[in-house]
């Protein structure tokens, strides 16, 4: 039996002025039991849908590094790969249950809150389903982790109802052998958006209410030689138009992000860690806009 909570906090204060108050963000906060049956989890913590892509990029990429900071100009953690062919599994209220490990095989299924698409879908009646299916296996110097998961939700207009069905899927894997460490991951579904699954705004919901499909790819690759490790990551996230907005015209919509990372990170310490880093973009709009840039990064993390 065991409770967690955890609280995230950052130096630099919002549209970086100095005066600004800077709020700790609770990011998790459950209760878990765990025994021969298997594991029961109640609260926030990460949820099912993507969790694997997601742990490819922290384990292989980004676990000590920044990649791409999102807006600039708000506070906020590094974000990795994610939007470019990562989707972030998030932080969500809910209900899980896994199973022991059968052989390597592991199943847990999860009912979380549900999420509204503000700006289009603002209403639910129901908790969202997720569930992930893993498969781990070690040889001597070799381990293999294979993972699939899922979501389904319905979102309704306020009010109405006139709904919509999102759902996502993912899957991938990674393997570790001595030294090279690979992990792949891909996604696809209605709704999703390019960030985290059911995200809000009008790139998933176009004006006439139908929810538009994404997908996305990426791989990372990691060297680890002594204290260093070296990281190569890859991504691609995708949206694609509808019949309607092909009939009625739209307004520019962002067609897909690509992502190019390395990154160089020393252990100095147990608990402390240097890396510096960088993530090169490149996204294109259905209208023909494009935008390339880069950011390089470094800095210092403590663990304890």
């Amino acid at each position: 039996m065991k409770a967690v909570i955890t609280i995230w906090g950052t130096i630099d204060s919002e549209g970086q002025r100095k005066g600004q108050i800077i709020y700790g963000n609770v990011q998790e906060g459950y209760g878990k039991l765990e025994g021969p049956w298997g594991s029961l989890l109640a609260g926030r913590a990460l949820d099912l849908f993507s969790r694997g892509a997601t742990e490819n990029d922290f384990l292989y990429g980004h676990g000590f590094s920044f990649g791409f900071p999102g807006n600039i100009d708000n506070n906020g953690p590094s974000a990795g790969l994610i939007g470019f062919g990562v989707m972030a599994a998030f932080f969500s209220p809910g209900i899980v249950y896994a199973t022991p490990s059968l052989a390597g095989l592991q199943l847990a299924v999860g009912l979380y809150d549900p999420t509204t698409l503000p700006g289009g879908y603002e209403a639910t009646r129901y908790a969202r389903p997720e569930a992930e299916l893993t498969y781990d296996l070690q040889v001597r110097s070799a381990k293999l982790h294979l993972f699939a998961n899922g979501l389904y939700q319905d979102v309704y207009l306020a009010g109405r109802n006139t709904k919509a069905k999102a759902y996502g899927v993912g899957y991938g894997g990674r393997i570790e052998a001595g030294p090279v460490h690979l992990g792949v991951a891909a996604h696809y579904g209605p709704g999703l958006g390019l960030a985290y699954a059911l995200q809000s705004g009008p790139i998933s919901t176009s004006d006439t209410g139908e929810l538009r499909t994404f997908d996305g790819y990426s791989a990372l690759l990691q060297l680890v030689a002594g204290r260093l490790n070296f990281n190569l990551g890859w991504g691609i996230s995708r949206c694609f138009l509808l019949e309607s907005d092909r009939v009625n015209g739209m307004s520019s919509i962002l067609k897909r992000q690509i992502g190019y990372s390395a990154a160089i990170v020393m252990h100095t310490t147990e608990h402390l860690h240097f890396s510096i880093d960088a993530l090169r973009g490149d996204a294109a709009w259905f209208q023909g806009e494009k935008q390339i840039f880069t950011f390089v990064n470094t800095g210092m993390t403590v663990t304890w």
